[in-house]
């Protein structure tokens, strides 16, 4: 070895050990943002361990092994050698693989629909990524290896015939992936039904396959080239608004005008309905035992179309049971052949509601308020007018702002009161329990509703309307005044006794002029001469 390679020799592995030493130096300057969580954490490792290497080995290529001679066509010609083209590839090849992380870090569905807003299919994304691959691949071979890969690219020829046969369902579904992509019938979070099968919601979409999530929240999934064969219902398109009929039964001796209006109302009520477009009824069929309606309406929210149809079909119950509508049932008449010949099998009845007795009726009527003025006789008459119904959970019992004339004793379970402020949003703002009242003053006076009650749970009330208490107020002229007075102390927070006792004159008088007015209001409203 002659002076001088002894030099280069030692020249090289001084600077193979300083870029050792400049590796680790890096490796120490970078720790720090290896320790914080999250996608960031992946792509540092690749810059420490695979990107700042390939950089090293570039730097020394470049420095001792860039050119050497070659003789062509009897010429000395300068070409790159061989190991500094390795370390082009391979510094390529890193800064590809870097590239790629910094797309899965900022350029996946999650990150752009969190930035943007949109739904991004995943297999877009991975689509892109392949053809950077396969266009850094092209650039690499081109640039670094020049013609010199020929026969490589000609194996790679061969075997990608071998792989495409062997990979025909694989390229398949890449390929179905890629038309449905292009045609978009559907995007991650419509509801779809593939075929026959069942319904569910996309959750994602690769290069091979689509997921959906069912309402039983099974994954189901769905090849691409299946989707692209089968027949697929879009529930969310062209808009998300989605028509639900359902089938119900009504008994021959029910009015359909009676039935039909009440159906519309248990629909314009119940949540999840949208008002436009306007729900329907029709009447469908006659059947052996029932007149069959359907009821058309439309939903937004297709994941929770079975709650919402629970809450109709459960509103419905409840309102035909208030209006007196009867739900037929088949009934069977069975005769059992005796002794003595045919005896007929009693009829059969429908299972009875819950009933209250009037005597209860008339004992629960007898704690509200401003029917204590009455009489043991005046008390019998009112609860024999009054009537016990039932509401569902979350039923609307009356709504602010609408007119009435009835008056409700809660019997059982609770109320939710709400009042609507500003911008139409409603506050809660007490809950009432058995025995307590609501109501009183549109019963007397007819003035529209003041708050909005809902049935909180099972409810059942008893409501006197104004044909029960009119016929109390005509025959006994004093009643309408005592019962004003009633309801101008419970205002203030005071019985009879009190006020009587510990008011003073100033006030009493006070309370007596606002008792009058309300009195004035009450004859003028039940028609009754001064």
């Amino acid at each position: 070895m002659t002076g001088r390679e002894a030099v280069n020799l030692q020249e090289k592995l001084l600077l193979i050990l300083g870029a050792f030493i400049v590796w680790f130096i890096l490796l120490i300057l970078t720790a720090p943002l290896r320790k914080k969580p999250g996608p960031l954490r992946g792509l540092v490792t690749q810059f420490r361990y695979l990107f700042l290497p390939a950089l090293l080995f570039y730097l020394m290529a470049y420095r001792y092994w860039h050119m050497e001679a070659v003789v062509e066509d009897g010429k000395s010609v300068e070409m790159p050698t061989a190991v500094y083209r390795t370390a082009q590839t391979v510094l390529a090849a890193a800064a590809v693989i870097l590239g790629l992380g910094v797309i899965n870090l900022f350029f996946t569905p999650e990150a752009i629909r969190r930035r943007g807003g949109r739904e991004v299919p995943a297999l877009l994304i991975d689509v892109a990524r392949y053809l950077i691959i396969i266009i850094s691949v092209a650039v690499i071979l081109h640039y670094i290896w020049g013609g010199q890969i020929a026969p490589i690219i000609g194996a790679l020829g061969v075997g990608g015939v071998v792989l495409g046969l062997a990979l025909q369902e694989t390229l398949s579904n890449f390929f179905s992936g890629l038309a449905i992509l292009a045609d978009k019938p559907f995007t991650i979070g419509d509801w779809i039904r593939v075929g026959e099968g069942r319904d569910g919601e996309v959750e994602h979409m690769t290069w091979r396959a689509i997921r959906i999530r069912t309402l039983d929240n099974d994954l189901v999934i769905y090849p691409n080239n299946l989707v692209a064969k089968e027949k697929v219902v879009n529930f969310n398109l062209p808009a998300r608004v989605e028509a639900r009929r359902l089938n119900v039964g009504a008994s021959y001796k029910d009015p359909p005008d009676l039935v039909k209006r009440t159906l519309l109302d248990v629909v314009a009520d119940a949540p999840g309905v949208l008002s436009e477009p306007r729900p329907a009824v029709y009447t469908v069929s006659y059947g052996d035992f029932a007149i069959q309606y359907e009821v058309k309406f439309y939903i937004e929210d297709f994941g929770g179309r079975r709650a919402i149809e629970d809450g109709v079909m459960t509103r419905i119950w409840y309102a035909f049971r208030r209006h007196g509508i009867e739900i037929p049932f088949p009934v069977r008449t069975v005769r059992v052949q005796g002794i003595s010949g045919l005896a007929p099998a009693p009829p059969a009845e429908a299972p009875a509601g819950p009933t209250m007795h009037e005597k209860e009726i008339a004992a629960a009527l007898a704690g509200v308020p401003i029917f204590k003025e009455l009489s043991p006789q005046e008390q019998r008459a009112l609860s024999a007018g009054a009537e016990l119904v039932q509401y569902g959970f979350g039923e609307t019992v009356i709504r602010q702002g609408e007119p009435g004339d009835t008056l409700y004793a809660i019997a059982a379970g609770q109320a939710r009161v709400a009042v609507r402020g500003q911008g139409d949003t409603e506050r809660d703002v007490a809950v009432l329990r058995r025995g307590d009242v609501f109501g009183e003053m549109s019963l007397l006076t007819g003035e529209p509703r003041s708050a909005t009650v809902y049935a909180h749970g099972e409810l059942q009330v008893i409501e006197v309307g104004k044909a029960a208490l009119a016929p109390l107020l005509g025959a006994n002229p004093d009643l309408a005044k005592r019962i004003a007075e009633v309801v101008v102390l419970r205002k203030q927070g005071l019985d009879r006794y009190r006020a009587e006792r510990e008011m003073e004159q100033k006030k009493r008088q006070e309370l007596a002029a606002e008792a009058n007015n309300l009195l004035g209001r009450i004859r003028v409203f039940f028609g009754l001469l001064s």
